[in-house]
């Protein structure tokens, strides 16, 4: 019997296809975007799963009204002896450094590779919970290492790493070992402290460095009275007396509102999911409705309730199952486009094998869902007769309504966050002061000085790329900040009424403005002269009416004014707020810049300069080339992925509306139509007819707007509270809003009132 009921639940899916098809996809996308933002949610917080987690906290000291979190290695060692009373394993880790570093393989080969790392004492891996891929070895003499996972797949063979030699090539540690023997392999490592380690050194490497403490309190008392007795735990900080603290790491989650922002992310997602479910079993029971006469005649010939039961459950389950590998299939694509095109950074919590275990659980779930969601049919079917089939049903189907209304209400809360998220978007980046074109973008190549090898052999690197004839100009930005390209550091002006305020720093060669075509009134200054500084027309005009004319203070020190100029290349100007910057010449190079001849193709001439770097940067070091267009996609890629991810949701939301309130439509056209034809005999209009069939959808819309606007206003007035974006205090968003699911719902209505307008009575009349 059951192969019966799949047959036959086959059999009636297959006549709607394209309704069955659009209905599985919607519903495999909102699996996937719930499972997606399942995986991103769990990486903000993944120290949870660690046992005992409210027993865990993290150490700060105080010192008169100044609190810190930063320690020395001479205060682990003091505390680890006098906090033995309250608190067990007091685990240290420093911030992420970056170096370089030659493995030696027991070959006696040489590899060179660019790491990030950390430094930690021996109890950090017991107190994460770390998993070990070779026994449970940990370093015990002070030139062993552990590695994680990250850089072990980094070498180019699978051997073992195990005995292979670490040897610092770009730093001089402080006790003297440069060459480090890795002693084991971390497997599994808690994001939110480790984000793409390549290894953990001892923290005798630098004494001087600052390190963050985390304990498991092991006392019975509260943690007042823990930090009440540890304020006589005294110890001499820069001549005054300092004392430790602590905060549960709980705590700290609710201090941050880690677990709101993690609720709206979910909420965000699983709004998706429950759409494309409502949407999903609507149509599925729609379906199951609309076939009264065939029920009727399996009830004739002797079919029970448990039948009814199981032929609606196997026609759930064949479309839950097709969902199911839709997204897969979903997942796939989008995971791979996201490796493609998305930064690697921050990005280790996109899994696929961790988001095809969350869409089996969701799957599973569903099914278990639908066992009980299907008793209500089943409940409202279990008298259908072929007697009771001549009467005319009028019910009102408000829950149909109800979850189409919500639907809606979702749409609207996606579509407007989207607008506003564009908007604001465009308002910031919008304003970049470019006075380069696009084409112009394209023609100019970055190369990042990111490795000491590519550092010290430049001279030999720059001879060989200037007898390239297709470079017509050359250009240096300096190597202080953060991509000094596109975003800068800042440094206090002093004012002559003693007043301070932070001014925009950008660093580089004194062609810098020729290269980029920015406007400059000066002279032009040796780059190693640190005597003078350029100040851009703001900075100039703020000087004019101080009387200040020829000479600057930044951070105490006096300069000579060489230039003034429009504005720093990429420099963001918000609303009415002016953007102020200096720039100092310098010879240091952060990322140097190759003008291409507009006569050749820059792509070419970039495969031409990667050939002359990789002469003498080996291929397992990185070498960052790129066209200056690229480069500038790249650093805003997370944004715009941000960006993207929101147009789906709205995108997935509104094609889940305009399917729900068609599918709807359709099955009201084809159940009403004896009442139109009645209505039509009667005198009735093609516009009465047509109101009779929208007024429903208009009601629905006015009201999800009324809902939706006011509340989403004020939630985005609130998030966007102290940003320099205004975009959310106007009101062409709320109009756009309006307008485009007004242009949903008439769309998808549209084509079936159109229908049941041109209705001819004598035809139903005749198929009856």
């Amino acid at each position: 019997m059951i192969t019966h009921y799949l047959k036959v639940a086959l059999r009636n899916l297959l006549k709607h296809k394209t309704h069955s098809l659009i209905s599985a996809l919607c519903l495999a996308i909102g699996i996937v975007a719930f499972s997606l933002t399942y995986l991103f949610v769990t990486s903000m917080s993944t120290s949870r799963h660690l046992p005992n987690y409210e027993h865990r906290a993290s150490l700060w000291w105080q010192r008169g009204d100044e609190t810190r979190g930063a320690f020395t290695s001479d205060d682990l060692n003091m505390l680890s002896l006098r906090l033995s009373d309250w608190m067990d394993t007091l685990s240290a880790y420093s911030s992420i450094g970056k170096t370089e570093v030659d493995v030696i393989t027991q070959e006696g080969m040489n590899m060179p590779y660019q790491i990030d790392y950390r430094l930690v004492n021996k109890e950090f891996y017991s107190f994460y919970n770390m998993e070990l891929l070779y026994g449970p070895q940990l370093p015990v003499r002070p030139d062993e290492i552990v590695i994680t996972q990250t850089f072990a797949d980094k070498m180019l063979n699978k051997e073992s790493p195990i005995g292979k030699i670490v040897q610092l090539t770009s730093l001089t540690p402080d006790n003297g070992i440069t060459n480090y023997k890795i002693v084991n392999v971390v497997s599994a490592i808690p994001d939110d402290i480790i984000t793409d380690i390549d290894c953990f050194f001892p923290l005798e490497m630098d004494k001087n460095c600052s390190i963050s403490l985390n304990a498991y309190i092991t006392s019975d008392e509260t943690v007042s009275q823990v930090n009440q007795a540890l304020k006589k735990v005294v110890w001499e900080q820069d001549g005054e007396s300092a004392f430790p603290q602590v905060t549960l790491w709980i705590d700290q989650d609710r201090m941050r509102n880690t677990s709101y922002a993690q609720f709206i992310f979910l909420f965000c997602g699983s709004l998706i999911l429950i759409s494309s479910l409502i949407n999903f079993l609507k149509f599925t029971f729609q379906m199951f409705y609309a076939r009264q006469h065939e029920l009727a005649l399996r009830k004739c010939v002797g079919s029970n309730t448990k039948g009814l039961f199981l032929l609606l459950f196997a026609e759930v389950f064949l479309m839950l199952s097709f969902a199911f590998v839709l997204s897969l299939i979903v997942a796939e694509v989008l995971v791979s486009f996201a490796k493609i095109y998305l930064p690697d950074t921050g990005m280790g919590w996109l899994s696929l094998a961790e988001s095809y275990k969350i869409q089996f659980s969701i799957y599973i779930f569903m099914l278990f869902v639908c066992l009980f969601l299907i008793i209500y049919p089943i409940w409202r079917v279990h008298k259908v007769s072929i007697i009771n089939q001549l009467h005319i049903h009028t019910r009102k189907h408000l829950f149909r309504s109800f979850m189409i209304g919500l639907q809606l209400v979702i749409s609207f809360f996606f579509l407007g966050g989207i607008f506003i998220v564009h908007l604001s978007y465009n308002e910031l980046l919008g304003n970049r002061y470019e006075p380069l074109n696009k084409s112009e973008e394209k023609q100019i190549i970055t190369i990042d000085m990111s490795t000491q090898r590519i550092r010290d052999n430049w001279d030999a690197i720059r001879a060989e790329i200037g007898e390239l004839p297709e470079i017509v100009e050359y250009a240096s930005i300096g190597n202080e900040g953060f991509n000094s390209l596109f975003s800068y550091t800042y440094i206090p002006y002093s004012k002559p009424d003693g007043s301070t305020m932070r001014l925009a720093v950008g660093r580089g060669s004194s062609n810098y403005f020729d290269f980029f075509h920015i406007p400059m009134k000066g002279k032009a200054v040796a780059n190693d002269n640190d005597n003078y500084v350029y100040i851009n027309k703001n900075v100039a005009d703020s000087l004019s009416k101080e009387n200040m004319q020829g000479n600057i203070i930044l951070d105490g020190k006096q300069y000579q004014i060489a230039g003034v100029y429009e504005n720093l290349y990429n420099d963001i100007t918000v609303g009415s707020l002016p953007s102020e910057s200096v720039f100092f010449p310098t010879h240091d190079i952060g990322i140097y810049l190759l003008k291409v001849s507009p006569s050749h193709n820059t792509d070419q001439v970039k495969k031409k300069v990667e050939a002359i770097c990789r002469k003498y940067v080996p291929q397992t070091l990185p070498l960052n080339i790129s066209t200056l267009n690229n480069k500038q996609k790249t650093i805003y890629a997370l944004m715009y992925a941000f960006e993207l991810g929101i147009w789906i949701l709205a995108i997935v939301s509104l094609l889940l509306v305009s399917l729900s309130i068609y599918s709807s439509i359709s099955m009201d056209a084809v159940q009403r139509q004896k009442e139109v034809a009645i209505r039509k005999i009667n005198g009735a209009r093609p516009s009465d007819i047509a109101m009779q069939f929208a007024k429903l959808y208009i009601l629905l819309f006015l009201i999800a707007f009324i809902l939706a606007y006011p509340i989403l206003r004020l939630a985005m007035i609130a998030s966007l509270e102290g940003s320099l974006t205004q975009s959310v205090y106007g009101w062409e968003w709320g109009v756009m809003l309006f307008i485009v699911i007004a242009s949903v719902i008439a769309i998808s209505t549209a084509w079936q009132i159109k229908r049941i307008m041109r209705l001819n009575p004598a035809d139903v009349i005749r198929k009856e």
